[in-house]
This record gives structure tokens, C-alpha cells and sequence, in this order.
């Protein structure tokens, strides 16, 4: 997680382990105690102690960083149902601790939605904060809560090994191969068949083979596979489930996205997932996009859609794209020299 796509910005660990964000500076989105806009990337303040920077995550108006150390620091949002996580409602115009400190176990990785947060803890266990009003927080309740409270235990004792979130749900990938889900069920982005919230952490309808990368944003969840096959389930009503058409617009339990389109014999290594479209690297190190394209989402110069996936414009010569985030109506990579590259 070396790059974090908010609703309107996009923030960037810098070699020296601080954070550069750039973009809108509304409700205190880039950290550096200011609300104004920002065209270039300029830094945040710094983190807590200083500490530097291991990765960064960022939601609608919010985002958050996890320390060297294993605590997390969040900025942004107007913190109304305490996404920031420190225990209070006050907006935060700078990076602030949350409260997994002390006594608490030490987070290994954080993912931020709309107006919730997470943590991927040390020993396996999921930690989340803030707007609960359908179930985000995956304590059984849909109480509001201001500091990290646990999630209800995994079946079976299983452990999460990677966390990321939608715009009112979660998902975590386990250490079997399998996915669970927890939140707002609307438009079936919990992959149950369903379209009921859930409280607690649900597993998702059996998925093609074990899953090694997972991506939510908005309404629907993409998976990565073992096999390099692409799984994704949710809200399609612009075809970013990748299965050659909108309808159903509600896709309930996990699908293969249409590789047709793909050069044949490749497979995903990884995927992002914006508001309504769905990016995907290839193992040929090349890049392609479905679903809404009325901002260049799709990467090809216009403003075209597509229901399949379809290449973008080549960039980036011959270096390794390392990395992939989507957000809102755009996306970026992280290529192996440290540049990026975004469009939308």
C-alpha cells in the first residue's frame, strides 16, 4: 500500500517514509492542516513522533497511515462517527493516532472506507472504527464506535491476512483461500447471495480456488486468485463486475470476469476497484480497464465505457508495474522506479 486514492485525492509514501497527498483539500483530505486544493504533491504533517510512514490507505474524505511501529495515524473527514479513530468527533487537519496503542496488539496493515476504518492486527484479528450504521464495524451491532473495536472471530479460527474496504462494507482474505465480508448488503457486495446487511464477518459463496489479493470500493469487491483468474461481485449497474454486460445490476455471489478480451493465456496479479470501474494488471505487465468511462477511467484517451476489459494506452515502457489502486473516477500504478502514473 504505497498509494491511497480518496474520493478526490491521492496520497503517496515518499522514499524518505513521510506522505505527499495531492488533489482536493476538502474536510482536511491532504494532511497538512489546510483545506485548500492542491495541484502537485505537497507533504502532511508529521506523523505522530515522527515516525515514518509503512503504508497508507484513504477513503472518501479520510485516510490513514500505519507506522513503523504498528500504531496508525488518520487526518481528513469531518470525523462525525469517529472515523479517525482517536476517540473523539473533532475533524482532524493533520496525521493523529488512532487509539491501538498501548495494550492493544500492533496492526500490520489498515483499509479505509467512506467513514469507517480497519486494522489487519498481529495476531490475525480485524480492528475497525467509525460509522457502524450498517454493520461496517462487524462487532454484531450498528452502534457508532469512536476507537478500534474488534470484529467478531473469524469461523473456524481462521485468520485474515489482508483487509480492504468498500464504501460501506469490508472484507477481509483469510489465511484458507476464502474471503468474508461484513456491511451494507445493498447491491450484494458481501457475495452471500444476498442482499441483507451483515453485522458479522459472512463468507462469501465459494470462489473459483483461494484467492491471494482482494480490492473493494463503493459497492462491489474484486478477488485475485490462486490460477490468476479475477473474481468480483457487487454493484454492476455500469458493468465493473467485468462480465460483458449490466445485467443483473446486482451481481450477488462471486464471478469470473470475461478474460476474452484479455492476450491469450494471461492472468491478473492484481486488481483495483473504483466507484464504478475495475482495473486489473496483467502478468504480461500490461493494464486493463471495464466498467464507467464518462472520465477516462478506462485509460484510452476518451470517455468511452466498456461491459469487458479492455487494454489501456500503454505507459511506462518496459518497467514493472508494481502496484494498483483505484478510487472515486480515477486510478493509479505504482511503476518499479518509484513514478506513478494516474488517470480519470
Amino acid at each position: 500500500q504505497n498509494i491511497a486514492l480518496a474520493g478526490r485525492s491521492t496520497c503517496a509514501i515518499v522514499e524518505n517514509g513521510s506522505v505527499a497527498c495531492w488533489g482536493r483539500g476538502f474536510l482536511n483530505t491532504l494532511g497538512n492542516g489546510d483545506t485548500a486544493d492542491s495541484g502537485e504533491p505537497i507533504l502532511t504533517a508529521p506523523m505522530p513522533d515522527k515516525r515514518s510512514v509503512v503504508a497508507i490507505d484513504a477513503g472518501g474524505f479520510n485516510a490513514c497511515a500505519l507506522l513503523e511501529n504498528g500504531s496508525v495515524a488518520c487526518w481528513g473527514s469531518g470525523n462525525q462517527y469517529g472515523e479517525m479513530g482517536n476517540g473523539d468527533q473533532v475533524a482532524h487537519s493533520v496525521p493523529e493516532l488512532t487509539n491501538i496503542t498501548g495494550s492493544e496488539l500492533s496492526a500490520t496493515s489498515i483499509s479505509v472506507a467512506f467513514s469507517s476504518a480497519c486494522a489487519l492486527l498481529d495476531n490475525g484479528s480485524v480492528s475497525c472504527w467509525g460509522d457502524n450504521s450498517k454493520g461496517q464495524i462487524g462487532d454484531n451491532t450498528t452502534t457508532h464506535r469512536f476507537s478500534p473495536t474488534q470484529t467478531f472471530p473469524f469461523a473456524d479460527g481462521k485468520k485474515a491476512v489482508a483487509i480492504t474496504s468498500g464504501r460501506v462494507h469490508h472484507c477481509a482474505l483469510l489465511d484458507d483461500g476464502t474471503v468474508s465480508c461484513w456491511g451494507d448488503n445493498s447491491e450484494g457486495q458481501i457475495g452471500d447471495d444476498n442482499t441483507t446487511d451483515r453485522t458479522l464477518p459472512t463468507p462469501t459463496q465459494p470462489l473459483g480456488g483461494p484467492a491471494i489479493a482482494i480490492s473493494s470500493n463503493q459497492d462491489h469487491t474484486c478477488a485475485v486468485l490462486e490460477n490468476g483468474s479475477l473474481f468480483c461481485w457487487g454493484r454492476n449497474d455500469y458493468g465493473q463486475i467485468g462480465t460483458g454486460s449490466n445485467s443483473p445490476n446486482k451481481v450477488l455471489v462471486p464471478t469470473l470476469v470475461n478474460p476474452d478480451n484479455w492476450p491469450s493465456g494471461r492472468s491478473a496479479v492484481a486488481v483495483g476497484t473504483g466507484d464504478d470501474h475495475t482495473c486489473a494488471i496483467l502478468d504480461d505487465n500490461l493494464v486493463y480497464c471495464w466498467g464507467r468511462g464518462n472520465a477516462g477511467q478506462i485509460g484510452q484517451g476518451g470517455d468511452s465505457s466498456s461491459y469487458v476489459p479492455v487494454g489501456t494506452n500503454e505507459f511506462g515502457g518496459d518497467k514493472a508495474k508494481i502496484a494498483i489502486e483505484s478510487n472515486g473516477d480515477h486510478t493509479c500504478v505504482l511503476i518499479e522506479d518509484g513514478t506513478i502514473y494516474c488517470w480519470g
